[in-house]
């Protein structure tokens, strides 16, 4: 086990902050942090529906964006989902998200990439997962 040199929490807590100070230590010793009920039932069902609809639609997406499962061809991946859909852009802005990342790391923040995943469970090729992705 090597030492985390790097700070994971990069402020300093205060009580407007958009967490609670347990949230934020939970964050700075596991280096993650699940937040429940940020977004209503509604929201939830909407998102789902758009993310049914972009994978149906998957033909009129930018075509090197889409990542497909190799011997079915069926969509794993679809990159630059921010770009390529108005709801996952929103999304992808929306200040409940944006003021924790911006929070946490002490800063402005953009979005370097996004991607929506559709691979089910047990089926297809394996799906490796890091949280820095492949760049």
């Amino acid at each position: 086990m090597i030492a985390r040199q790097d700070p994971v929490f990069y402020g300093q807590w205060q009580p407007s902050a958009p967490l609670t100070k347990a949230q934020t230590a939970k964050f700075n010793q596991d280096g993650y942090l699940l937040l429940e009920d940020v977004f209503t039932a509604d929201e939830v069902l909407y998102m789902q529906a758009e993310a049914k609809h972009t994978l149906q639609n998957a033909a009129t997406l930018r075509q090197e964006t889409v990542i497909s499962e190799f011997a079915s061809y069926d969509v794993r991946s679809i990159f630059a989902i921010h770009q390529q859909s108005q709801l996952m852009g929103r999304l992808a802005s929306d200040q409940r998200l944006v003021e924790v990342a911006s929070f946490l790391l002490d800063d402005d923040v953009y979005l370097h990439q996004s991607r929506l995943n559709y691979k089910p469970s047990f089926v297809g090729k394996e799906f490796y997962w890091h949280s820095d992705f492949e760049t």
